[in-house]
């Protein structure tokens, strides 16, 4: 009895392997980011660019990365336009944008390495929390 029950519960797993593996994925992100989201406001070099585009509008987000950055300017100003000043609707963005981008590292990994699934979740769930966790506080600069 128990061995079938345990051979039902891998067939079940290795046919939903992909779904449960992403779950997990998320699962680890939304712990490490999800839980303080709303007490988090803006640090460091998210103010000049805030500041100005509170005092002169977008385009003079651009302006400020004109001679450096001209393209991350453009970035900027359009998701300062569409984001505002609320500093929960930047982390909620930069979370998006860092689940993509772990989404998008576990499709590679995957393709890469296709013999090893506890590996290739694992390697997401590193590049998930890891490179930006020590800086998911500054939601605005580190959105590009």
């Amino acid at each position: 009895m128990i061995t079938h029950l345990s051979n039902r519960l891998r067939s079940i797993y290795h046919r939903n392997e992909l779904l449960f593996s992403i779950s997990v994925l998320l699962i680890f992100g939304g712990l490490a980011y999800v839980t303080h989201i709303d007490k988090l406001g803006f640090y460091r070099d998210d103010w000049y660019m805030l500041w100005a585009g509170h005092i002169f509008g977008p385009q003079a987000i651009v302006d400020l990365f004109s001679f450096d950055r001209p393209f991350v300017g453009v970035i900027f100003s359009g998701s300062y336009s569409f984001l505002g000043e609320s500093p929960l609707f930047w982390q909620i963005y930069s979370l998006g944008l860092r689940t993509v981008s772990a989404l998008g590292f576990f499709g590679i990994v995957r393709r890469l390495w296709p013999g090893h699934k506890v590996e290739t979740t694992a390697a997401a769930i590193l590049f998930f929390i890891y490179p930006g966790f020590l800086q998911w506080a500054n939601a605005n600069t580190k959105s590009n």
